[in-house]
Parts: C-alpha cells; structure tokens; sequence
C-alpha cells in the first residue's frame, strides 16, 4: 500500500534542505526503494533542495520552500518549489563543457537530471517549480 501523499512548507534555510532530504527518503522507503536508487534520490533531492534555498530564495527569512510527496506503485514524484525570481535552465552552463569542468559549482542541475528518471523546471518571476520523478523497479537491488 502506498503512503498518503504529503505536503510540507519549509524556511529557507541549511537546516530545511536537510529535513528535506530526511522526509523524502523515509517516504520513499515506505513507498518500496531501496538501494542505489534510495542514493540517487538522495542526492538529487539535497541538490534540489539546496538550489531552491540559496539560489532561488538566496536564504531569505521571508521566503518559504514548498515539498510535495507522492507515489503511485509504478513512481515517486517530487515536487520542490520556491518563491524566488525564477531562472532558465537553458541557460545554465554545461558542466562537461572544456571552460567548465574545473569550476566549483554548477552541477546539482546536470547530476539531477542523470539521476533522477524525469526532470522537469516550471519557471517564472515569482519562483521555480522542480519536478523529480523516479521509477520503482520491479525488483530494486539491495547494496550491501
């Protein structure tokens, strides 16, 4: 049976990247992954998440992060949203390109898209909405 769907509002904060992380795994557990794919969600909801506190509400008191959690038995879906002034994904530089692979920061969007199985960004002047989706497999492996 899969869990309720939930729905969390979080301050922009180091602390609430890390509760989202922590909410979105126990949920997922309890949805059935496991495994590498309980790592990849990890990472890619921590790189979200982190985008839309610093980047996106750039830790601003006034500005909340939404969390929304929900999973059918066929996926996850993960929808992080934050109330900053948008930006365009197109835009962003590619991590791979010559001119910036040696640089140190840039790549929690491209990590995100190889991990997670959909990523879609709605943008716009009043903040970005990141859509995460992962596909349970019939049969996640377990790591030892």
């Amino acid at each position: 049976m899969m869990p309720e769907a939930e729905q969390y509002t979080l301050d922009s904060n180091l602390e609430s990247v890390e509760r989202i992380e922590h909410l979105v795994l126990d949920y997922a557990q309890r949805a059935g992954f496991c495994g590498i794919s309980l790592e990849q969600i990890s990472l890619a909801v921590h790189e979200t998440a982190a985008n839309a506190v610093f980047h996106g509400n750039q830790e601003s008191a006034e500005k909340k992060v939404f969390l929304q959690i929900s999973a059918t038995d066929q996926q996850l879906r993960i929808v992080i949203t934050d109330q900053g002034s948008g930006f365009d994904p197109s835009k962003i530089p590619d991590p791979l390109a010559p001119e910036e692979m040696f640089r140190e920061r840039g790549r929690g969007v491209y990590l995100t898209r190889a991990l997670m199985d959909e990523y879609v960004a709605n943008c716009g002047p009043n903040g970005s909405e990141i859509t995460l989706v992962k596909y349970l497999k019939q049969r996640e492996p377990h790591s030892n």
